[in-house]
């Protein structure tokens, strides 16, 4: 069963899975990888973590996924210089290839972008979020992801907290 928010707005995916409840420990170890450059905290324990989420939709998903990783703002990702959900795919899809060779996941990080610039999400409420993300994003490439089963990665869920437990689309 959905939540009222998202009986009211159905979100725009078939199906969603967190890698991890975001408690101090994970948002000390994201805060580490954002902000501090801590790379290994992705290519080790949270990379596992997401490879673990991902397993759990493999009865439903296609044998072969686009992996797109949540695209930074230019700017942001020039500054950061590098995007956190991307390191967080990558390590996760090391780790799933080993576990599922026959499982084809392909990384594309040129299909989608980030239009626009939008301010920090965690700090903002639910219906601030989906506000601020209006036009925030673009399919910059149609023709590689038409007909494709996507797997969108993001370092942080972005939707409301209730619906973690609440909603098992």
């Amino acid at each position: 069963p959905a939540c009222t928010s998202c009986r009211l707005a159905p979100p725009e995916f078939a199906r969603a899975v967190a890698y991890a409840e975001y408690d101090a420990e994970v948002r000390g170890m994201l805060h580490l990888l954002k902000f501090n450059g801590a790379r290994p905290v992705a290519s080790h324990l949270l990379g596992e973590y997401l490879a673990t989420a991902i397993l759990k939709l493999e009865a439903q998903a296609a044998r072969e996924l686009v992996v797109i990783p949540v695209p930074l703002f230019a700017a942001r990702e020039r500054s950061r210089g590098f995007n956190q959900s991307k390191l967080l795919a990558e390590a996760a899809l090391k780790c799933l290839r080993k576990l599922r060779c026959d499982w084809k996941l392909r990384i594309d990080t040129k299909s989608f972008a980030r239009v626009k610039d939008t301010h920090a999400l965690f700090t903002m409420q639910p219906h601030e979020r989906r506000k601020s993300l209006r036009g925030a994003f673009r399919v910059t490439d149609a023709e590689a992801i038409r007909g494709r089963e996507v797997l969108l990665i993001d370092d942080i869920k972005i939707g409301r907290a209730s619906c973690r437990e609440e909603c098992r689309s």
